[in-house]
């Protein structure tokens, strides 16, 4: 049995932004989101993921030290 269903807000263990669970089939949620510039990223059946990968919530903010680390390699 999933703990995610329809319409949760998780995001990935690894990092990443906040997703909006689409649909759940298994261990397989497939979820959608939108990047910082507004675009919609994981079309309308959304971007499968397998159900440990994720964890419920938004994501977490990264601190400045981080947001400064990772702009000082291209990414943010």
């Amino acid at each position: 049995m999933s703990v995610f269903k329809s319409g949760d807000v998780v995001h990935l263990a690894s990092g990443g932004p906040s997703m909006t669970v689409v649909t759940v089939d298994g261990e397989v949620v497939r979820c959608t989101y939108f990047d910082q510039e507004g675009d919609l990223h994981g079309n309308p059946e959304g971007i499968p993921f397998q159900q440990e990968l994720l964890r419920a919530g938004s994501a977490p903010t990264p601190d400045e030290s981080e947001e400064r680390e990772n702009s000082k390699f291209g990414y943010a």
